[in-house]
This record gives structure tokens, C-alpha cells and sequence, in this order.
């Protein structure tokens, strides 16, 4: 599934509508008092699948391809969705 996507990706990349294609992007995780730490003391991060620029929303587009999401990952998206970072599932 995420083959198949990273291939559509690069064809709309070649085609012009989108840019910056990078594959496995960290985000770092924020709250109101700074970065989140794991119990070890590591910054947390959500790793998507695809970031890319989107040419006809000017945006940053961050996207994951998942199966099954796990409860770790839906905590992890919803600190990136309180950050303003949007990750669209395909």
C-alpha cells in the first residue's frame, strides 16, 4: 500500500503539482511547555510516511499510509493535530 502510494506520489511530483517529496518525516511533538519526552527521556516524534508541498493549496502536506493504526500512533496524531500539524491517512 505505501509502494503504491509513494509511486503516485512521484508521478504527481514529475507532473508538477506537488514538490518536496521526502519519505519518513519525524515531527517532532510539542506541548504548551516544550518538546514531549518519553519515559527515557528521548523527544518524542511521530514519524509520517510522505511530506510533501501541495501546489494548488500552497501547503505542507504530511501523509501516512496505515493498516491498523495502533493506540500509540492515535496519541501521537492527536498531539500533532493540537500543534496544527494535519496528518491525512490514505
Amino acid at each position: 500500500h505505501e509502494a503504491a502510494r509513494w509511486a503516485q506520489l512521484r508521478l504527481l511530483e514529475r507532473g508538477g503539482q506537488i514538490s518536496g517529496l521526502r519519505r519518513q518525516v519525524a515531527l517532532l511533538l510539542e506541548g504548551r511547555d516544550g518538546p514531549l519526552k518519553t519515559r527515557t527521556g528521548r523527544a518524542m516524534r511521530l514519524t509520517v510516511d510522505f511530506a510533501y508541498l501541495d501546489h494548488a493549496t500552497g501547503r505542507t502536506v504530511y501523509e501516512d499510509a496505515k493498516g491498523m493504526p495502533t493506540r500509540d500512533y492515535e496519541v501521537r496524531r492527536a498531539v500533532a493535530a493540537a500543534q496544527g500539524l494535519e496528518v491525512v491517512e490514505v
